[in-house]
Parts: structure tokens; sequence; C-alpha cells
């Protein structure tokens, strides 16, 4: 059983952790503005940032729908709305084929997902039911409003003229949506890696190891006391 003194310093490995996920994605913007003078365009180390993340999330539920049977129409529907997502984020490469195209492959993708889910419809409320019961729902959630709400609002191009008036300049405006997009993809990574580790049983983490290792540290300095 952990002791107070295990439990700070596991708390505070977290944060350092997750402080330093976050700062690499402002990171990443800032690569792109001083060194590629992109302008966070459609080809930007943000945007391919942006569909790593969702490849790496389509991947973790398909590997769920695959070795969890009894959640697999959930985690079918999760894939492909994330899929359906980054095929919206691959728009600029769907359309050397024609300019909207990605709308076809990304119904063709949701319409899959949701002819597998009612094939095992019997696991996706219950599927559903246990992610909410889970510790990454929350990290889910704060992800998906991220995303899906307030990068939308804050990335207006009217707020944005307003804000800075005669001084408006559209990277401002690319620079608030797509970093606040990334940001919220990096929650929805942060979830589903944090779900996956859940589901597969690894119970010792990072910090229950570096615990571990404060905690041998203290006895060995009390042994030779």
């Amino acid at each position: 059983m952990q002791n107070d003194a295990q439990i700070v310093f596991n708390a505070i490995f977290r944060f350092l952790l997750f402080s330093a996920f976050i700062a690499g994605m402002f990171g990443i913007m800032y690569v792109d503005i001083a060194v590629f003078h992109d302008q966070v365009k459609e080809i930007s180390l943000t945007e391919i940032s942006q569909e790593t993340f969702l490849g790496l999330i389509v991947a973790i539920f398909v590997y769920l729908a695959v070795s969890k049977p009894l959640q697999r129409g959930f985690y079918e529907l999760v894939a492909g709305f994330y899929a359906a997502l980054l095929i919206r984020e691959l728009d600029a490469l769907f359309d050397y084929v024609w300019h909207g195209f990605w709308v076809y492959p990304a119904v063709a993708v949701s319409l899959m997902a949701i002819a597998l889910a009612h094939h095992y419809k019997g696991s996706v409320l219950n599927g559903f039911a246990e992610f909410c019961q889970s510790k990454a729902y929350i990290i889910m959630v704060c992800g998906l409003v991220t995303l899906l709400i307030f990068s939308r609002l804050f990335g207006m191009g009217d707020f944005w003229k307003l804000v800075l008036s005669d001084g408006y300049v559209r990277i401002a405006k690319n620079i608030a949506e797509e970093g606040t997009e990334l940001l919220g993809y990096g929650f929805i990574f942060i979830a589903s890696s944090k779900y996956l580790l859940a589901q597969i049983g690894w119970n010792i983490d990072v910090a229950q190891a570096q615990t571990q290792r404060l905690q041998n540290y203290t006895n060995l300095s009390k042994n030779n006391s």
C-alpha cells in the first residue's frame, strides 16, 4: 500500500510527464513558424502530427476491437469515427482526385464501421458503458470538446479580425485553430493510450516504477545512517 510520499511523488511525476508532452506540442508549432516558415498550412509539421495522432488512435481501437470481443462493436464505432476524422485531415491528398473527394471515403469508412458495429450490436452499449467508467473517459471528453468545439470557435476568422483589427493576418487564425486542434488530438491520444494499457492489463506504470526506486533509495539511506 502506498504511503503519502509515494502518492505525492506519483502525482508530481505524472504532472511533469504530461507537461513535457504538452510543451512538445507547442514545440511542433514553433518549429513550423520559426524554422519551416510554412504558416501551418496543409503540409506542415503540425498537420502531420495531427494525422499521426489520429493514425495511432485508430490503430489502438482496431487492436482493441480484434482482441476484446465483448466490447467489439463499440471499439469498431470509435475506430471508424477517428478514421473518418483522419480522412478529413488528409483532404489535401484526396483533392488530387478532385476537390472535396475526401467525403466519399469518409462516408464509406463510417458506413463500414456502423455495419460492423451492428453485426456485434450486443457489445456496443456494454463497451460504451465500460469506457465511460474508465479513467480515460474524462480525458477523451476534454480532447473531443477541445477539438470539435473550442478549436472551431477559437479559430474563427471573424473573431481574430476583431482581436487584431487592421493588423489581422491569417497566420494568427491558423495558429489558433491548428494549435488547439493539435492539443485536442493530444488529449485523445493520451486517453486512448491510457485505456489501451488498462485493457491489456499493464498495471505497473512508469510512475509506480519510479516510486519503487524512491522507496529503495529511502530504505538504503536509512540503512546507511
